[in-house]
């Protein structure tokens, strides 16, 4: 994977926790974060089932896309 020139630093060191990923984001047992986890499988067609697939893509999305300061 080739690192984006303009992307943020030290990006290939990012971590993303699997926990909100799994517990909140794309739960919708979750009290807070079942809008999101809807909206996720929804317009994105991720869920519970398929969480490793987002966990590559923004992996992936963070080493290989420029940083944008500010947003």
């Amino acid at each position: 994977m080739k690192i984006h020139p303009q992307s943020i630093q030290n990006a290939e060191k990012a971590t993303i926790r699997e926990d909100k990923l799994k517990n909140y984001s794309l739960d919708t047992e979750s009290e807070r974060g079942y809008h999101k986890a809807k909206v996720f499988e929804s317009v994105l067609g991720y869920n519970l089932t398929n969480y490793g697939q987002l966990l590559d893509k923004l992996k992936s999305g963070v080493i290989t896309n420029p940083g944008t300061i500010g947003l």
